[in-house]
């Protein structure tokens, strides 16, 4: 939290996070709302990988956590009907 000058406080943790390069052993929240109502852990694999259940393995690493998060929306919302996905670090 940094505070403003308006004696406001602000956080910089959302914008810092989606920034965040992902890479092998960083473990992901996914929230799936829904069509599909579920909570998972999945950790990146050794190979930069994520493996779900519904779709082919995701190469993860080296790409910011905005990246996959937009990726991953793209994918849930063509193949899991009604579904959306919310997805942050562990």
């Amino acid at each position: 939290m940094v505070r403003l000058e308006t004696g406001q406080f602000y956080s910089f943790f959302v914008s810092l996070q989606d920034e965040y390069i992902l890479g092998p052993g960083d473990s992901l929240i996914f929230n799936l709302q829904g069509g599909r109502n579920e909570v998972f852990y999945q950790k990146v694999k050794k190979d930069g990988r994520l493996y779900l259940d519904f779709t082919a393995p995701i190469l993860v690493s080296g790409k910011t956590l905005a990246e996959v998060k937009n990726d991953i929306e793209k994918i849930v919302k063509s193949s899991l009907t009604e579904t959306e996905v919310y997805v942050s670090i562990n």
